[in-house]
């Protein structure tokens, strides 16, 4: 019903058929309009400037109201209902408020509620408002909008998907922020993340997200930000710092003197891609480190056995070199002992030299 722009007397009085009602068009509606519609649980009248005696007197359903045209409330506007909030835009003056009320909404646009439900419930508006003096006044909790009513917990968890941050106020402009530290100072805005709700990703990288919320009812702006929600494990990047100080490190590694076929297994590894993992896969990059450290101690030095001085053959000066190391006169180095210990015992001794003098004299052999 686009067009209407009236609602007569009664108009839908005992609808029981009636579950919601749009009427988009309609500025004036008589008593008792929706009477008895039991089953209504929608009303969107966003054009509905008064609200007449009884309009939604029995309908038990109906929860919630948002009046965003309506500046003033007759006596007995919400008598016999089961509202129980309702948000008002522009309303000036409030005459009457449902006995079920839990929250109620008000613009700097309103200058009089003469009427105070029973129960306990909450005003929302801006801070030294008319909306906080009668709070103040009738021993009513005041919230300064946009408050945030409902948000999702300081942990993002993967399984929902979203998070959301739903404040009430005047026309809520939503913009969602992603930052690489645990603040809500310097974040950067995500772009087209202006719902309540964002579906995190990947590429975000973020540390946390917040969300700031403005409303603004036309006479006033203010602002709320969400509180930090610390991004899930499988929405951020691994930590590749270790990885990559440790591929630098081995730039420094003498290929020269190790084995083509050990390297080739390191070099496997290096080539490996193992970017794109997320925080959530961390131990596969360490798993992958450690293999790698693992194939540089197993790297196989490559020398001739006996070969002391790396001449290519083996000579008596060889044989003189171990003696003299055997003597305690001189260190070798690590390739020198494995050159020098040509018996394999693990030790460099007057033994090994004896062996060598043979080697030089043709009077055996050495097999490695």
């Amino acid at each position: 019903m686009p067009l209407v722009q009236s609602v007569g007397q009664k108009c839908f009085s005992g609808c029981t058929a009636l579950k919601s009602v749009m009427l988009k068009s309609a500025q004036t509606m008589e008593t008792y309009a929706f009477i008895n519609c039991k089953n209504l649980r929608l009303a969107y009248l966003p054009m509905l400037k008064i609200l007449n005696t009884g309009t939604f007197s029995g309908c038990e359903k109906l929860k919630s109201l948002w009046l965003p045209s309506v500046t003033n409330v007759n006596r007995n506007g919400f008598a016999n209902s089961y509202v129980e909030f309702v948000q008002f835009d522009n309303a000036v003056s409030i005459n009457d408020l449902p006995d079920t009320l839990k929250g109620v909404v008000l613009s700097t646009s309103t200058q009089l509620v003469s009427d105070t439900s029973a129960t306990d419930y909450t005003v929302y508006g801006y801070k030294n408002s008319y909306a906080e003096s009668y709070a103040n006044n009738n021993s009513k909790k005041f919230e300064e909008v946009p408050a945030i009513v409902a948000a999702s917990s300081e942990q993002v968890n993967v399984d929902e998907k979203y998070i959301y941050a739903f404040a009430l106020g005047f026309d809520c402009k939503y913009q969602w922020y992603k930052n690489d530290v645990a603040s809500i100072e310097g974040g950067t805005p995500i772009e087209g993340a202006t719902n309540f709700y964002y579906e995190p990703k990947r590429e975000d990288n973020a540390v946390v997200y917040y969300c700031v919320i403005k409303s603004n009812d036309g006479q006033t702006v203010s602002t709320s930000v969400s509180c930090l929600m610390y991004n899930a494990p499988e929405y951020r990047e691994a930590d590749y710092t270790e990885y990559f100080a440790y591929l630098e490190s081995l730039k420094d590694l003498d290929r020269t003197i190790y084995t083509e076929e050990s390297l080739a297994k390191l070099d496997t590894l290096v080539a490996t891609d193992i970017l794109g993992y997320s925080l959530a896969e961390q131990d596969k990059i360490k798993e992958h480190i450690d293999k790698i450290k693992d194939a540089v101690e197993n790297l196989v030095i490559k020398y001739l056995l006996g070969d002391i001085d790396d001449d290519g053959d083996v000579t008596v000066i060889d044989a003189r070199i171990a003696l003299t190391y055997a003597s305690g006169k001189i260190a070798l180095t690590d390739i020198q002992m494995l050159a020098a210990d040509v018996n394999k015992d693990g030790e460099v001794n007057v033994i090994d030299a004896r062996i060598l003098l043979r080697v030089a004299a043709q009077l055996e052999s050495l097999t490695e």
